[in-house]
């Protein structure tokens, strides 16, 4: 939506660059950079967050239907009121669909990405995996599977709410 190419390519190449690189890459990287723990794990996911919602938000606004603006324009809109009466409401449930999954995904990448040292229940699982400790194992795999079901009845809930 933008006029400027740069800013366009600018924000095209960072959103691609945090896309390319997997979570699990961040995560190591992270673990390097600041040790072991919750925080690189919440790092990594942050920003491949960045490069996935960048993205799948990208698509949803070069997809828009394009009608709408253009009658806005033609009545003398400015571009703060074609922001908010023309784009924003035909974007909106879209993003918000596509912002709601993206919590889910990281809780179940959360759990891989402690496997490598970035902290939380993944790397409580390893480590009880590593022992032999299978009911610890099955009580943190329960427990990952209520955080999921909860996430997605949130989800659910806040959709039905904003639609």
């Amino acid at each position: 939506m933008t006029r400027s190419r740069f800013a366009y390519y600018a924000a095209r190449a960072v959103i691609g660059f945090t896309r390319a690189v997997p979570d699990l890459v961040w995560a190591l990287l992270f673990v390097t950079a600041v040790g072991l723990g919750p925080f690189p794990g919440g790092l990594a996911l942050g920003v491949h967050s960045v490069g996935m919602l960048g993205r799948l938000f990208a698509e949803t606004i070069e997809q828009m239907d394009m009608a709408p603006i253009h009658a806005l324009e033609l009545t003398g809109a400015r571009r703060i009121q074609v922001f908010s009466h023309g784009i924003i409401p035909s974007i909106l449930p879209s993003l918000l669909g596509i912002t709601l999954y993206r919590p889910d995904e990281n809780i179940r990448s959360s759990l891989v990405l402690g496997f490598v040292g970035a902290g939380g229940i993944g790397f409580q699982l390893l480590t009880a995996m590593n022992l032999f400790q299978y009911q610890e194992v099955s009580l943190f795999l329960i427990i990952v599977f209520v955080i999921v079901l909860g996430a997605e009845r949130i989800s659910a809930e806040l959709r039905e709410r904003l639609s």
